[in-house]
């Protein structure tokens, strides 16, 4: 009977115990808990308490809430999170990294405003934890130990709303007007410009910030207006090339000073699906199908470190070759280690009299298209007379000697070249009907200069599309 009444004894107490253990890790609820505290301002409300000069919120009980529309996940936007309420949007400077991690989009979070500074940045209205030395508006951010006392975190996986507005919108707001600063706004039937779209988001192997400009059309694409987007060089998508196309735009809307701009917080922002407008610049690609693309992404660098810098071009598939003369085509990059790939060619330094040499692709067939339509960009530096011609054959035998197969002359827009150094700006081709053509066809590059003929050709996304 002793054992049996301790046996029973330490059941009780195990089974006591695992209940406890059980309740103790029960799974929390999918989308968090509401900590029940309530907004007692908005955010307009609140920002349009700032007059000018930065100054200290000293209403302990003053609390705004709101939805984290951008967090720093992927570094466009570094130590700050933007949240937003039904009224407005404001950013919070905070000295920490990681933000996303606890804070990210789509988190209701509540803000304990007591003991912050409101100020701002060249005109972008901010809360932070401290007043920044030798300015009268700046605020420094939040000390990471002071966060969990003034933010409260609560529900997950609520809305974010996009306000749809127009360029011409944005870019009459007055300056002293902070409703839209900082908000998620949706923009539609926009596109990049002709220097920005095709290239990268910004240079993030120099860790180089970059703005890009981009355009806003009418139904039947005349120019309405034009913005600034303003992209990191810490930005996870730094090296992501832009896109060349039209569509929707989502981004966040801010200033500096008197310049407005817009931050997105990742590439999904850019919704880029529709055949852009002729602005006369890259003009419009061709068709709603892209057939073949080539962007010199793949070039490999080889440890560059100089600017510009070139290497052996090696693309799978392609004919890299001389047909007189030793010059071929190699990779050129800009930036250290070689952000931003084209091919090249020149003839400078070679001791040829005559060269002629060639870049192909690979076959591209045109079975299944209409309307197939090519384009590419380029420019010219040292020019003083060597030229790129475009050719089309249907017979060239990829490896062999271009000589040997029949070719015919494509004609296209004159690049943009220079005498000196100073390159232009890359431009477009415009486009190339190659749509007589059908089956398996081959592209090609020759580049023809020789002793007094030495200009430096830069080509880059060379692009095919056609209609299904």
């Amino acid at each position: 009977m002793k054992h049996s009444k301790w046996a029973v004894i330490i059941a009780i107490a195990v089974t006591s115990f695992t209940s406890c253990i059980k309740n103790k890790f029960d799974e929390p609820p999918v989308d968090g808990y509401d900590p029940g505290l309530t907004a007692t301002i908005t955010i307009d409300a609140l920002k349009n308490t700032y007059t000018g000069s930065r100054y200290l919120i000293q209403d302990s009980s003053m609390i705004i809430a709101g939805v984290v529309a951008a967090d720093d996940k992927s570094g466009n936007f570094y130590k700050t999170l933007i949240i937003q309420d039904e009224t407005s949007g404001i950013a919070i400077r905070l000295d920490q990294s990681g933000l996303s991690n606890s804070y990210m989009i789509g988190r209701k979070v509540y803000i304990k405003c007591g003991g912050l500074y409101l100020g701002s940045y060249n005109g972008l209205v901010q809360l932070g934890g401290a007043a920044t030395a030798g300015s009268t508006t700046e605020v420094d951010p939040l000390p990471s130990t002071l966060i969990a006392k003034h933010l409260v975190k609560g529900m997950l996986n609520q809305p974010v709303t996009a306000v749809p507005v127009t360029i011409s919108e944005l870019n009459v707001i007055p300056a002293n007007s902070y409703t839209m600063q900082n908000r998620l706004i949706k923009l539609e039937n926009v596109q990049f410009s002709p220097a920005s779209a095709g290239y990268t988001y910004a240079d993030g192997t120099l860790q180089l910030s970059k703005n890009a400009v981009l355009k806003q059309f009418n139904s039947t694409c005349g120019v309405m207006d034009s913005i600034i987007v303003r992209n990191s060089g810490f930005a996870t998508f730094a090296n992501e090339t832009m896109p060349i196309g039209k569509g929707t735009f989502y981004a966040i809307f801010s200033v500096f000073g008197n310049t407005k701009q817009l931050f997105i917080r990742n590439v999904d922002d850019v919704q880029f699906t529709e055949v852009r407008c002729d602005d006369g610049g890259l003009g419009p690609i061709g068709g709603s199908v892209t057939i073949f693309e080539e962007k010199f992404n793949g070039q490999a660098c080889n440890g560059c470190t100089a600017q510009p810098v070139t290497a052996p071009l090696n693309l799978p598939g392609w004919s890299i070759l001389a047909e007189t003369g030793t010059v071929t085509w190699v990779g050129g990059k800009a930036g250290v280690n070689g952000s931003n790939p084209w091919a090249q060619c020149s003839a400078f330094n070679s001791g040829n009299a005559v060269v002629k040499t060639w870049m192909i692709t690979p076959a591209i067939n045109l079975d299944n298209t209409t309307d197939e339509k090519l384009e590419f960009r380029g420019t010219g530096g040292f020019d003083n007379g060597a030229v790129v011609k475009l050719y089309i054959s249907s017979n060239y035998v990829p490896g062999a000697n271009p000589g040997t197969a029949t070719w015919t002359e494509l004609s296209y827009n004159t690049l943009p070249s220079s005498p000196g150094n100073q390159y232009p700006s890359f431009a477009s081709s415009g486009l190339v009907d190659i749509s007589a053509y059908g089956g398996n066809v081959y592209l090609g590059w020759a580049y023809v200069g020789g002793t007094g003929q030495t200009t430096t050709w830069e080509v880059d996304n060379i692009v095919v599309t056609g209609e299904q």
